[in-house]
């Protein structure tokens, strides 16, 4: 039992401790990158989506810019035709996502590309108001102006959107991004207005579709930088989310008219040499060039996102806030702990159980995020019950190696009953044979008789032994075949034993006419069944030492006292012994490492004219 609870104690604590190890390392954001990568992941393994035909993109690339020269920037007379002939198909919206850094400012046409923009109230125009700025053409009402400006996390993939913010420059109003206000203007002709979130005052809502914000530590971000309005991106999955052409493409009229009527159509800028691409969580890590995103698909990811949200009902990424998180990262990794330590498994099992587990955690992740859009966090569960197994190996086999001590301690034992049993028996029986033998050599009859019990005592050695590992534990056999019941108080085995050892066969016991016993009572709760039973054999073995080595014995001596806190039993004869008095016996060795697992005493001396006196003493 001690051993159980030492196993039990060294499962629970360590868990509790593993557990709270994962929560500081989560506060500290040293499971954030692990986290994050679980998060690209399920977005990388969701099935393709439906192509979003409500936007439309005319990206101006790197042999459009050939087409025109290879100018530096971008003659604004070749945005004048392009605008003109967009506006010719009736789109709902254009996003003129090309910021004034590539637009040719020299040019005598670029007043009239100013002009025009002014007039065109569909048109969303784009700037970038973080450092280093780029201010959009002059003139353009605020409106219709939104910003371009992208948060990199640490790993540099953009997983988050900005909605709006403060206008830095300004240092008053606020200012609404690029995508915001190109879903804004699109959905306003589907008759959703732009309002204050309900459950979250400071969220943007349309209808009845509350735009998640981030929080510091929102699904798997610690202290993220959630500066203005954010939220998180669901991006739109397949290798084509949205039908797009080049300029040049757009020219030869390489285009359905459909495409561009009552849609949303963004124009931008994707030459590499002149824009930079970043990392999405749809970017691969073996092959990041070939995945790498422009600007000008980011924004219709933005954009589709909201719009596909308010008239789809299609999930914008969300989830719990930080404490909830914590308190089922604790509940569960209570549970595994506890259910661990209440289970008995072998390692495989538990490790099949725990893989079985992951795997339940990451799919009911994957089915969470990718349907509901409900990002919930797998990472520091997947570590508690990682550590959980490991523990559990170690106590395992811990727990293992101990029982095998513990059979080793009692296959010790057995051997040390057994010599016992066969010293008790046969060789007192074979020590009474030699003395009878040296006596009288020609009792012939008496060694026959003799030798033939002994003969039946070997027999009977194993049997006895059968009988009492079937119930070792609470019982006590005598050399007569007779059990003792270890449930009994000890003084009560006392009498037990001294009554019965009295009516073994050794002739120096035969000659004892004055018997005195008396044992005081001791309690013995707190005393397990292997003392009792070791006790019990070192008082039968001290009165067969009076059998076998007294001579002339006529009284015996047994008490056992129980005074000022300690227990003394002491055997005493009056007889003469016959081997020396400083020899140790097999019987004297017994009594002295009985008295050292006691922590008590024990003492065996001659007195002359009085007798041999033998006494164990130990603490109650």
């Amino acid at each position: 039992m001690s051993l159980e609870r030492n196993n039990l104690a060294l499962r629970i604590l360590p868990g509790f401790f593993v557990i709270f190890i994962v929560l500081f390392a989560r506060l500290l954001g040293l499971l954030e990158p692990l986290e994050l990568f679980h998060f690209d992941l399920i977005l990388k393994l969701r099935r393709s989506e439906s192509q979003d035909d409500r936007i439309f993109l005319i990206e101006i690339d790197e042999k459009d810019f050939l087409g025109m020269g290879n100018p530096s920037r971008i003659p604004p007379q070749e945005l004048v035709k392009l605008m003109n002939r967009v506006q010719e198909y009736n789109p709902t919206v254009v996003g003129f996502n090309v910021l004034t850094d590539l637009i040719d400012d020299t040019d005598s046409s670029s007043i009239q590309l100013n002009s025009l923009l002014e007039t065109q109230k569909n048109v969303i125009i784009a700037e970038k108001f973080l450092p280093p700025f780029i201010y959009p053409l002059p003139g353009i009402e605020s409106e219709r102006v939104g910003f371009v400006d992208v948060l990199p996390d640490q790993d540099l993939h953009i997983r988050r959107s900005i909605l709006g913010s403060e206008d830095f420059q300004k240092k008053s109003g606020f200012k609404f991004s690029f995508s915001l206000l190109m879903a804004k203007l699109y959905l306003e002709e589907k008759g959703y207005i732009l309002n204050n979130g309900i459950s979250d005052e400071f969220a943007m809502r349309f209808g009845k579709i509350e735009i998640p914000r981030v929080y510091p530590n929102t699904g798997g971000y610690i202290r993220v930088d959630n500066g203005g309005i954010q939220t998180l991106v669901n991006y739109r999955s397949g290798k084509s989310p949205f039908k797009k052409i080049t300029l040049r493409d757009f020219k030869s009229k390489d285009f359905e008219a459909t495409d561009i009527e009552n849609k949303i159509i963004i124009i931008g800028v994707t030459d590499p040499t002149r824009r930079i691409s970043l990392n999405t969580p749809l970017s691969s890590d073996s092959d990041i060039e070939s995945n790498l995103m422009d600007g000008l698909d980011m924004q219709a990811h933005f954009t589709s996102q909201i719009i596909s949200a308010v008239l789809e009902n299609r999930p914008l990424i969300k989830s719990w806030k930080g404490v909830y998180e914590y308190i089922f990262i604790s509940f569960f990794g209570l549970a595994i702990v506890m259910w661990t330590v209440l289970a008995s498994f072998h390692p495989l099992k538990l490790l099949l159980t725990s893989i079985l587990m992951i795997l339940l955690l990451f799919l009911t992740g994957y089915f969470a995020l990718s349907v509901y859009g409900f990002w919930i966090i797998i990472v520091p569960e997947i570590v508690i019950i990682f550590f959980n197994y490991l523990i559990y190996l170690l106590s395992f086999y811990q727990k293992k190696s101990l029982k095998s001590q513990a059979q080793v301690e009692e296959r010790r034992k057995v051997i040390e009953r057994t010599f016992n049993i066969i010293h008790n028996v046969s060789l007192q029986k074979i020590s009474i044979i030699l003395s009878e033998v040296r006596n009288n050599q020609e009792n012939n009859f008496f060694i026959e008789n003799e030798l033939e019990e002994l003969s039946q005592g070997i027999r009977e050695i194993g049997d006895y032994l059968k009988k009492e590992e079937l119930t070792y534990e609470q019982s006590l056999y005598l050399e007569n075949g007779e059990k003792l019941d270890l449930n009994n108080e000890l003084h009560e085995l006392f009498h037990q034993v001294y009554s019965k050892t009295l009516k073994r066969s050794f002739s120096a016991l035969k000659t004892i006419n004055v018997k005195i016993r008396s044992f005081d009572k001791i309690s013995s709760d707190k005393m397990d069944f292997e003392k009792k039973r070791e006790l019990c054999r070192y008082l039968e073995e001290a009165i067969c030492n009076v059998g076998k080595h007294s001579h002339n014995a006529t009284s015996l001596v047994v008490t056992g006292k129980n005074f000022q806190g300690f227990y003394t039993l002491t055997i005493q004869d009056n007889g003469k012994i016959e081997m020396p008095i400083n020899s140790q016996g097999e019987g004297t060795k017994y009594a002295l490492k009985l008295s050292r697992k006691l922590k008590g005493e024990f003492k065996r001396e001659h007195i002359p004219e009085v007798g041999t006196l033998c006494y164990l003493r130990w603490k109650i």
